[in-house]
């Protein structure tokens, strides 16, 4: 799971794409008190491990949300774009992580208002990727 997290971290964060947008404000699950608008928070939300009938297959299901956050409705739009460009249908290799599909399979906004006068409202869009991965399958001794 670890390896994941930072394999998507240092993919995304090389994309002049992703970069022009965010730079490096790309946050695993919580985001510092000194962060600036925009950024993008992720968390893998679940890590299954598939098995055959005797064994682990080799392969690891995971879903991975992103919430993209903005100050403007626009901007938010132009962070999904760049989001799904970067992921939707990856295949190959992430950093040291085999991907063997990516896909987006749903996507919500929303428009977060503030708790205080001191913040504005923020726009918000949750992405929902499954994404496929070879991942390492311990051997034990026959018995």
């Amino acid at each position: 799971m670890e390896n994941l997290k930072i394999a998507l971290f240092e993919y995304l964060t090389a994309l002049p794409s992703i970069t022009d947008l965010i730079g490096t404000r790309l946050f695993p699950m919580q985001v510092p008190s000194s962060a600036v608008f925009d950024y993008v928070t992720y968390i893998i939300a679940s890590d299954e491990h598939d098995h055959h009938m005797l064994a682990p297959s080799g392969l690891a299901f995971n879903t991975v949300d992103f919430d993209l956050w903005s100050l403007s409705s626009i901007d938010n739009g132009l962070l999904r774009k760049a989001f799904r460009a970067a992921l939707d249908g990856f295949r190959g290799e992430m950093g040291d992580v085999d991907i063997r599909s990516i896909q987006l399979n749903d996507e919500r906004e929303s428009l977060e208002n503030p708790t205080d006068a001191s913040q504005d409202a923020a726009f918000r869009t949750l992405q929902e990727y499954s994404i496929i991965q070879r991942e390492f399958v311990p051997v034990f001794p026959a018995n």
